[in-house]
């Protein structure tokens, strides 16, 4: 099955793959890992939230949400700046 059939796993592995590469290139591996999310807010591409989500066991994970419309209408420059910026 090619990832075109897989939306939800190729859009969250480009993410992760781009926040790994930023991480090492811009802040020496220093960023702890993080939740993706994709939220249609409006007139907004994106927004950091500390801590925004716990497990059972309490561990805790900031969230950095993008806004997928922009994904078709915007360069992916643009959206992978915003995924820097957050």
């Amino acid at each position: 099955m090619s990832l075109k059939n897989l939306p939800t796993k190729q859009n969250y592995d480009e993410l992760s793959h781009a926040y790994d590469f930023f991480n090492r290139r811009l802040f020496g591996g220093e960023l702890p890992g993080c939740l993706f999310t994709l939220q249609r807010k409006s007139r907004s591409m994106g927004y950091f939230s500390f801590e925004r989500f716990a497990n059972r066991d309490d561990t805790k994970s900031d969230e950095i949400s993008l806004n997928p419309e922009y994904f078709a209408t915007r360069p992916v420059e643009d959206v992978l700046s915003t995924l820097v910026h957050e």
